[in-house]
């Protein structure tokens, strides 16, 4: 995960240094919108090797631990924040699809408009449906960002989610373990 946090910031970078010399506006947009998915991935798999340490930080603790209280208490914590997770989750999921219902309309109404224009209609009529039409394209645009980061979020929640259960699950078998051997 951290070469491939590497190679794309090394890609995002030779992007970037592209963009400088670049006179098409278009060309460094596109090379922007490239830039700001290798940011994204970045800082998703950032994202997970901090995950993986802090997990891997609970599985010391928890070998070491021959506490019952401090292992009880641990599982009642990890089982509090993976429920707080998955509400994180559902609110962005539901905010998502908000924002799914709004492109939908706004896509709709653009091919409604779209078929509105002919050759019989004025020039003026002609340029205000245009308009409305590049409104509406901006909209979804600008919104496709905003998925984007909902996305993310619903992504780093449910991972952060999975990684309480699974500490949960681990302490269980733990206290398991420890009543076996006769220490609880």
């Amino acid at each position: 995960s951290h070469s491939i946090v590497k190679d794309l910031f090394n890609e995002a970078t030779g992007l970037n240094v592209k963009c400088e010399n670049m006179e098409c506006i278009n060309e460094i947009k596109d090379n922007k919108k490239k830039i700001d998915g290798y940011l994204r991935n970045i800082l998703t798999n950032n994202s997970t090797l901090h995950e993986a340490l802090e997990y891997i930080k609970n599985m010391k603790e928890m070998l070491m631990d021959v506490n019952i209280h401090e292992i009880v208490r641990l599982v009642e914590k990890d089982a509090t924040e993976a429920e707080k997770y998955s509400t994180l989750v559902k609110s962005e999921q539901d905010k998502s699809e908000v924002i799914i219902k709004e492109l939908d309309k706004h896509f709709t109404d653009a091919k409604r408009l779209k078929t509105e224009m002919n050759k019989n209609l004025p020039i003026q009529r002609i340029d205000e449906i245009v308009k409305k039409i590049m409104k509406y394209k901006d909209e979804i645009a600008h919104r496709e960002e905003e998925m984007n980061t909902y996305l993310k979020n619903t992504k780093q929640y449910r991972d952060n989610a999975f990684l309480h259960c699974r500490n949960v699950y681990s302490r269980k078998k733990r206290l398991e373990y420890l009543k076996e051997k006769g220490k609880a």
